[in-house]
């Protein structure tokens, strides 16, 4: 009897003890993952996707971040920005290039215009994206610093070498436009993203200061980086480019001049917005 005893205290003992192992593992095994959908899935799942360089997804996933008031706004913002910026500036350059190629072509043009409109399609939502992010940007930086936490992309400033066949009429298969595609985004964006440094014309730089997401751009340095995408916007969306309302280009350059009126002391600033004031005047109205 006392052995069955002993032997029922150590069984009870065994239970008791992985019960409280058990209780402590749960206790110590961290906080929950985001749950699918919540927008903390969305920003760690747009990181994870930026690494791959899957960029227009990122851009989407961004932009969707900065239009909806939550903890990622202020993070997903500024470089929504330099993103949807650099996108509209790679379509439209891709547009235009397809453009040249309808004029010079020998054979069935069909091809060229029907990539030219599928870019200039793309390039007018960046562009229109890139507006409205820039305007709630400016509308609530106040000329504070914008922080960046996504690294630059490696890129080339070469133009891709299948240009020289489609500028002169030479169509290239499918599966090298997708490429060039992304190689003139990626160039885009990291282009965008030395100008949101202040460095247009040394990459190297500007690379350096993204490395490991720490870089800052200083307020109205930023704002006037802004500012010149939007007046590069109002000029895509003219007759001869993306061919949109007026209403457009004068939201483009309605913001720009927001935005230079928060930038101090800059005879760059001072000379774009007296640019636009004349260009806005020269718009039909609506």
């Amino acid at each position: 009897m006392k052995d069955m005893r002993v032997g029922s205290r150590m069984k009870i003992a065994m239970v008791c003890g992985v019960a409280l192992f058990l209780a402590g593992c749960a206790e110590n095994k961290g906080p929950e993952p985001p749950k699918p959908g919540s927008p903390a899935f969305k920003w760690n799942s747009a990181k994870e996707s930026y690494k791959k360089g899957e960029y227009i997804k990122v851009s989407g996933v961004l932009v969707e971040l900065a239009e909806k008031k939550g903890e990622f706004t202020e993070q997903a913002r500024p470089w929504a920005m330099v993103m949807t910026g650099g996108m509209s500036n790679a379509y439209m350059e891709l547009a235009d290039k397809f453009a040249e190629g309808t004029k010079k072509t020998r054979g069935d043009a069909v091809p060229f215009r029907r990539y030219n409109n599928e870019y200039k399609g793309k390039a007018s939502a960046a562009a229109m994206q890139f507006v409205e992010l820039a305007r709630a940007y400016v509308a609530e930086s106040k000329a504070a610093d914008a922080k960046f936490v996504f690294e630059m992309p490696e890129s080339s400033a070469a133009e891709p070498g299948q240009y020289k066949k489609i500028t002169t009429g030479l169509m290239v298969p499918a599966a090298e436009i997708v490429s060039v595609e992304q190689e003139v985004v990626r160039r885009e964006i990291a282009n965008q993203a030395s100008i949101a440094l202040g460095s247009p014309k040394d990459p190297a730089k500007a690379r350096a200061a993204y490395k490991d997401g720490a870089a800052t751009a200083a307020g109205q340095a930023f704002l006037y980086m802004t500012a010149k995408q939007l007046w590069n916007v109002g000029e895509m969306f003219a007759p001869k480019k993306l061919n949109q309302p007026a209403r457009f280009t004068h939201a483009a350059y309605d913001a720009a001049t927001q935005a230079l009126g928060l930038v101090k002391g800059n005879k760059d600033a001072d000379a774009l917005l007296k640019k636009i004031a004349e260009a806005d005047k020269k718009l039909p109205k609506e």
